[in-house]
This record gives C-alpha cells, structure tokens and sequence, in this order.
C-alpha cells in the first residue's frame, strides 16, 4: 500500500472554492455509481423476469397472477445489486483524488 503524505484538515477551514471542487467529485461519482447500478439490476432483473415469466408461460400458467412476487424479486435483486456494487463505489471514492484532497480511513479504538 503507498504512503500518501497527508496534511489533517478540519472540514470548517475549507474555502468555498475547495467545497465545491469537492461537492462536486462526490456528485459527479455519484451519478454514475446510480447510472451503473441501475443499469446492472435493471439487466438482472430483466434477464430473471424473463426467465421466470417464460417458464410460467410454458407451464401454461398466467403470468399476471405472479406480478406481486416477481415484483418483491425484482427488488430484492435490485437491492442485493445495489448493496454488492456500493462496496465498489466506495472503495472508488477511497482511491480517488476529490478537489484536490483524498480520504483516508483512520482506525480508531
């Protein structure tokens, strides 16, 4: 792991200029961590749904009297997508420069 020299700031001496830079390497990492993630458990939905929509339409069953299930399937894969991509975007934001500046985790007891 490198060494990056760090200077500790307190988050009140940042100018307004240093704010916006870094509202905006959040903001901008943000709207595609919601792009990709959307995207991702939209195509797994879509692919499970259609799926299970094709088999129950072979089994000769009515699709329509299943809506409610494969509406809570749809969200719990949507939400286990979302939960598995987040570990991702914040190692992203950890690795990343924002506005000039960088996190860093600091263990404390």
């Amino acid at each position: 792991m490198e060494s990056i020299p760090s200077e500790r700031m307190d988050v009140d001496s940042l100018t307004s200029a240093e704010w916006w830079a870094l509202s905006w390497s959040f903001f901008w990492r943000g709207v595609c961590f919601t792009v990709v993630s959307s995207l991702a458990g939209g195509v797994a939905g879509g692919f499970v749904g259609g799926i299970a929509g094709f088999m129950l339409a072979v089994s000769g069953r009515d699709v329509t009297d299943y809506e409610t299930a494969f509406g809570a399937g749809g969200f719990i894969i949507g939400l286990l997508i979302g939960l598995y991509l987040l570990r991702f975007y914040i190692r992203w934001l950890l690795k990343s420069r924002l506005g000039g500046f960088h996190l860093s985790l600091e263990r404390v007891a």
